[in-house]
């Protein structure tokens, strides 16, 4: 048996799959360094935002991963901090969200220069704090991204049990390559509440290319009921802090396809206070699903001659499937009918 489905883009299925919560691909922004004008439209007018080495954007459709622009992130020489490297803005969401995913595609300049570490967006909750420490009692939290000196990335996140001054951290469990474009994808999951304060099921999660490679649980993530997943913190520097930080040349990486997104309700995933399952196939917007992958999802035993058993693994598009069949000794495929997702036989 064979089960035609062509290659398809997620984008055309965002309506039946996806809520999103923001969503911004550079493909309608002026090339060269970043307007002021089109910046702040794009990211929701932040509050505050640290722009001194300004983001470029870029015309390149020979590479870029879809489209034909993206974002880059320039870091010179020696530079350490928003202040020297990179940039940092902070972008409002609208809606209380308990459970939150951010996707981006992610791509290292060729002979990227990974010294000791280095900051990528990611999500909080709640208004920030002075300090490293702990946040207070009736504060949120923060989720961030890093890449470390081994060409890995961290989650590094502060939240209400921490251990250490600079955050907690977990590490993915992927190398990246300088100069291939990834999707990376954050999943946080807020903590439910007791009438002392927070329960400790807090979680945190992480995705390369849809595949689970990053998980913390029994987090506290917060103590009261007005905190939730509400913010971007989109930041990309060099550091900590001090020169041992600081590349010896010239570096940049290139950001597309930002989105923030939770599943409709009537897409089969993992939700709320539950870990994602380690065979999970995460499907994120702007990222196209080929016939490989989905195939591989879908596994069908045939019960006769003229019945087949389908068994669904952990793929959530709910859209139409053909399904075709040939003998042994015929080389072309009849259309015997067409299921929607959910069907087993």
């Amino acid at each position: 048996f064979f089960y035609g489905y062509t290659a398809f883009a997620q984008t055309n299925y965002s309506n039946e799959v996806f809520n999103i919560v923001f969503k911004h691909d550079f493909e309608n922004n002026t090339t060269g360094n970043y307007l002021d004008s089109e910046f702040n439209a794009n990211w929701n007018y932040p509050p505050w935002s640290n722009r001194v080495i300004p983001p470029e954007i870029v015309y390149d459709p020979a590479t870029a991963l879809s489209g034909a622009k993206y974002m880059r992130w320039h870091f010179p020489a020696g530079g350490v901090g928003p202040e020297e490297s990179g940039g940092q803005w902070l972008t409002y969401l609208s809606g209380n969200h308990d459970e939150l995913y951010l996707s981006y595609n992610l791509r290292f300049k060729p002979g990227f220069e990974w010294v000791l570490s280095g900051k990528l967006p990611g999500l909080r909750g709640g208004e920030p704090w002075s300090g490293t420490e702990a946040p207070p009692w009736d504060a949120g939290f923060v989720a961030l991204l890093a890449w470390t000196r081994d060409g890995k990335i961290q989650c590094y996140y502060y939240h209400h049990d921490l251990a250490h001054e600079y955050g907690d951290a977990v590490t993915w469990n992927y190398t990246f390559e300088p100069g291939k474009w990834y999707n990376i994808t954050l999943r946080v999951v807020i903590n439910t509440l007791n009438e002392n304060g927070g329960n400790n099921d807090g979680i945190i999660e992480g995705f390369v290319n849809g595949t689970l490679v990053a998980q913390r649980t029994g987090l506290r993530l917060r103590n009261v009921s007005n905190i939730h997943v509400d913010r971007i913190f989109m930041t990309s520097t060099y550091g900590g802090y001090g020169d041992e930080y600081a590349p010896s040349s010239n570096q940049y990486l290139d950001v597309d396809d930002f989105v923030v997104f939770k599943y409709q309700d009537n897409v089969d995933v993992t939700r709320g206070n539950t870990v994602s399952s380690a065979s999970s196939l995460l499907n994120v917007p702007f990222t196209s699903i080929f016939n490989s992958t989905w195939q591989n999802s879908i596994q069908a035993v045939a019960q006769s001659a003229s019945k087949v058993r389908i068994s669904w693994r952990d793929y959530s598009i709910p859209g139409k499937y053909t399904l075709e069949r040939r003998s042994a000794v015929e080389t072309s495929y009849t259309v015997i009918n067409q299921l929607n997702y959910g069907t087993t036989s």
